[in-house]
């Protein structure tokens, strides 16, 4: 059992640390909206994100398939998927800092 977890340690790492963002993402998910938008259209800001996942599920095993007939192997997908993921992160940092100077000037 020691042998099977020092071998798998970072498949493992890698798991247990989706597992941590995934629940800290819907926990932000259902306190976030409320306190940035307000309750007037928190219905269809909710339908909105929903949709957009729905779509980012739906358009995943388009955009695996694409890389891997490109000629990116699995183990690099995550790497070119991470990349993808930082200016996205740096943009919606800069969105939220938007927003927040936004409403604190509105109060």
């Amino acid at each position: 059992m020691v042998d099977f977890l020092w071998k798998n340690a970072r498949w493992l790492a890698a798991a247990f640390a989706l597992t941590i963002f995934s629940t800290q993402s819907t926990t932000l998910f259902g306190a976030a909206p409320p306190e940035v938008h307000g309750l007037a259209n928190l219905g269809s800001i909710r339908a909105l994100v929903f949709s957009m996942a729905v779509f980012a599920s739906a358009a995943g095993p388009g955009v695996t398939g694409y890389l891997i007939d490109t000629g990116v192997d699995y183990p690099a997908q995550p790497i070119v998927m991470g990349l993808y993921r930082l200016p996205v992160s740096i943009l919606l940092w800069l969105v939220a800092r938007q927003v927040g100077s936004v409403r604190i000037g509105a109060k």
